[in-house]
């Protein structure tokens, strides 16, 4: 027995050892945990304001002219991040506040910032100063602007004219650019049409009148549609009969925005153009428009030769409510199943 006991102590000390080593251990990472918790909310009371609170302190402070305050919420920011909160809170606050907000930024030297920025080899942070620059309408932030509509990359181009469009000062230059320049025949170009509708009806109408391509046509006619610009709603009606495809289909969709008289006729046209993807387009908008009143032409789609008429007018149905039995009723042609 005493052998016994002398071979079974180790084994049990070393089992004792090694609990205590884990304890040990367990303790001592439930410390580190719990240190580095603390550590953390240390360092965010101590941090400056960051995120929606920022935001909020900022816009609190631009209210009761608190100059200080904004001042000392900017301290030790970099300035691409005192740009980015510029930038920001120019799409939130309006009016004075704007305006406040715009002499902050130009005390804080912002505008020279992004005018140099516009010399940048990247495009990208070219086109951010671009945009970023509308904010300022000082003669040099003007001319900087001007400068860059002759810009290599076409979206520096277009972010330099949207934030010209508007000023009375660029009418002249701004026209003769975005008539003479392919961009703003191009998709992206999109949003500068929108733009000088709303902010220069007149400039936007006569940059429509000198226009005959038909990729420069659609995009403004999208743009006339959008900003209600009534002198020129009978445009989009006659192209709502053009001979481009595309043409059409942007017009009709406008007119039926504007809740225009001649809508209902454009979109007769087009449910029976000659088009398939057009006729499709057109049940599309029926259903996008609720367009009750056309049920009866989406019914007779149900059996156009084209499957994809064929589809769009079912599902344009059961969007306005029609039952299964009535769409069985006029489509013994062509079945339900192969519709799906």
């Amino acid at each position: 027995m005493p052998f016994a006991s002398a071979k079974l102590d180790p084994f049990l000390t070393a089992i004792w050892q090694l609990s205590l080593w884990g304890a040990l251990a367990g303790c001592l990472l439930a410390l580190s945990l719990v240190l580095r918790r603390t550590v953390e909310e240390w360092r965010q009371r101590k941090a400056p304001p960051g995120g929606q609170e920022l935001r909020q302190r900022l816009i609190a402070g631009l209210a009761r002219e608190d100059w200080q305050a904004v001042r000392s919420l900017l301290a030790g920011r970099s300035a691409a991040d005192v740009a980015a909160l510029v930038d920001e809170l120019a799409q939130i606050v309006r009016g004075e506040m704007q305006l406040r907000l715009v002499a902050l930024a130009a005390q804080l030297g912002l505008p020279e910032r992004l005018r140099a920025e516009l010399r940048s080899w990247r495009t990208g942070v070219r086109a951010l100063a671009a945009t970023r620059l509308s904010l300022f309408r000082d003669p040099e932030s003007e001319a900087a602007l001007l400068t860059a509509l002759r810009d290599p990359h076409p979206k520096v181009r277009l972010a330099a004219a949207e934030s010209l469009a508007g000023r009375p000062a660029a009418r002249s230059a701004l026209e003769s650019r975005v008539l003479a320049d392919s961009a703003f025949a191009r998709p992206p170009a999109a949003r500068f049409w929108h733009l000088l509708a709303g902010r220069d009806p007149e400039l936007f109408s006569a940059c429509f009148a000198a226009t005959s391509e038909p990729e420069r046509r659609r995009l403004m006619i999208e743009a006339i549609a959008s900003a209600g610009l009534v002198q020129l709603l009978p445009a989009v009606v006659e192209a709502s009969v053009s001979g481009d495809p595309e043409l059409r289909r942007k017009a009709t969709a406008g007119l039926l925005e504007r809740r225009h008289p001649a809508a209902f006729a454009a979109l007769e046209r087009l449910l029976l153009d000659p088009e398939p993807v057009l006729r499709a387009e057109a049940l599309a908008l029926v259903a996008r428009f609720r367009l009750a009143p056309f049920a009866p032409r989406v019914l007779q789609r149900l059996e156009d030769p084209e499957p994809l008429v064929r589809s769009r007018a079912r599902d344009t149905a059961l969007r306005l409510g029609l039952s299964l039995a009535e769409l069985g009723a006029l489509s013994r042609s062509y079945p339900l199943e192969n519709l799906r």
